[in-house]
């Protein structure tokens, strides 16, 4: 059983406050319960690997023109320096291109559906979604992906269904707050079965 100070030190993490979202088409008497981006430490991984990549690239060439001898001097600090300034380009719209991919991300529970949606896609706009009325028979579990994401407590949610069609689970993949998501997916699991115990037979 929850508590009611467990689920007030739950909700008093600051979620981005996506109440009126042009791009999502609710359906009538639908209301946005909650909505989430990943986590943004999933931020830190592609960035360092997009730094550490531009670097070696950056040494090695500068150590190349070094030991070739085929340009002057002069030249030579001019190529370098056109170099640098090309791979902080590249880092810069590599950059944006992470953060806005990162930024336009959502995960998405309302009243009547169970929502993801990607808009920042090579491959185009991505939405997946389950209607909760067929969320009568689901199980909920977490678990962090790998080690360090366990460590700081950074885990995704599976939702599994047993009464549709549905192999694959639905995934909240490095959620800001994994726990609130399991708490209202939890809740609603209860309702339904409480309605469905008072339907007469």
């Amino acid at each position: 059983m929850w508590s009611k100070t467990k689920e007030k030190i739950l909700f008093t993490h600051k979620i981005h406050p996506l109440e009126h979202f042009g791009a999502l088409q609710l359906f009538p008497n639908e209301t946005i319960r909650i909505v989430q981006r990943q986590h943004w430490v999933v931020l830190i991984v592609p960035f360092l690997v997009l730094v550490l990549i531009l670097a070696s690239v950056s040494f090695l060439i500068s150590l190349v023109l070094q030991n070739a001898h085929i340009l002057p001097l002069s030249q030579l600090h001019e190529m370098s320096t056109y170099t640098i300034v090309t791979l902080l380009c590249i880092v810069l719209v590599a950059g944006v291109f992470i953060f806005m991919r990162w930024y336009f991300q959502f995960y998405i529970i309302t009243n009547k559906r169970l929502l993801h949606i990607h808009f920042f896609r090579i491959g185009g706009y991505y939405m997946e979604e389950v209607f909760l009325e067929k969320l009568l028979e689901c199980e909920v579990d977490s678990k962090a992906s790998n080690f360090i994401y366990d460590l700081l407590g950074i885990e995704d949610v599976y939702i599994h269904f047993g009464n549709i069609e549905h192999n694959e689970p639905f995934v909240f993949e490095a959620p800001s707050n994994a726990q609130k998501i399991e708490y209202i997916v939890n809740e609603h699991s209860i309702k339904q079965h409480k309605r469905t115990d008072l339907e007469p037979v």
